[in-house]
């Protein structure tokens, strides 16, 4: 999110691309619950991140889902869904009420964005 703010999302080894998901028809319980496309184009951080008329909030809006790659990074990427019509973070790329989002994938999994200390920066 400090990324996104700084303008710098590429820069700092990050791509945002747009995840479309569908209900799948044939779900039963098992297998796949959604069709997923994922659209490889990375996007800009304008399409999805904007300041608000707060001094040091944000806002984040994507009617899809947003599917993070960090290039340093092994393996899949996270998914982040929206589940408000914004989800709001402060300066410090801390989302105000995480309950607005669902983090999916390595993020999701190791509930990364609450474990990391507000000052982190990635090793270089």
């Amino acid at each position: 999110m400090r990324s996104v703010i700084a303008g710098s999302v590429k820069e700092e080894g990050f791509k945002v691309e747009r995840l479309i998901r569908k209900p799948n028809p044939a779900y039963n319980g098992l297998g796949n619950k959604y069709i997923s496309t994922l659209i490889t184009t990375p996007l800009d951080a304008s399409e999805y991140a904007h300041a608000t008329n707060i001094p040091g909030e944000y806002a984040i809006k994507y009617a899809d889902c947003l599917y993070v790659v960090y290039n340093n990074a092994q393996g899949a990427g996270s998914t982040m869904t929206i589940n408000a019509p914004y989800a709001y973070f402060d300066n410090n790329g801390i989302i105000i009420n995480i309950q607005d989002v669902l983090m999916e994938g390595p993020w999701g999994d190791s509930r990364m964005p609450e474990m990391l200390p507000v000052d982190y920066e990635p090793g270089k």
